[in-house]
């Protein structure tokens, strides 16, 4: 594995998935402000970030889940050249159904089209329009 994917890898798990960032920004905010103000002074919107974020990069397994998920696609595109509708819709599973739920499978799926093959991102577009009513815009 070169450096070029070394840091592709991080960047997927620290930045691509939006829910793992702001998570960890709030953990390091709230941790930051508890440790300049002192435990006592810190208030509850202090100790609301550090459980949001707590619960944010928890829920995403601190970025793992969505390596897996990329890697996974990025073989996938490897071998057949394209995200068909069966790997797309076994990916999702049922949380193709829902407005909000997904975005972290689909975030690895664009990350992965985006990274291997830019030029199948309409392909991914269009699967996500017709097979999810997902509404969270992938970048």
């Amino acid at each position: 594995m070169g450096i070029r994917e070394k840091i592709r890898g991080i960047e997927t798990l620290l930045i691509g998935n939006r829910v793992t960032a702001i998570g960890s920004a709030l953990l390091a905010g709230g941790i930051g402000a508890t440790a300049l103000e002192g435990f006592e002074a810190a208030g509850i919107t202090t100790g609301l970030a550090i459980a949001a974020g707590g619960v944010m990069v928890s829920y995403t397994g601190l970025g793992h889940n969505i390596k897996k998920i990329y890697d996974r696609t990025s073989a996938h595109i490897k071998r057949f050249g394209k995200i068909d509708k069966r790997y797309f819709n076994k990916t999702l599973g049922s949380d193709r159904y829902s407005n909000l739920a997904g975005y972290c499978q689909l975030q690895a799926m664009y990350l992965a089209c985006r990274d291997i093959s830019p030029e199948i991102l309409p392909e991914f577009y269009q699967l996500k329009s017709e097979q999810t009513k997902n509404i969270v815009p992938n970048f």
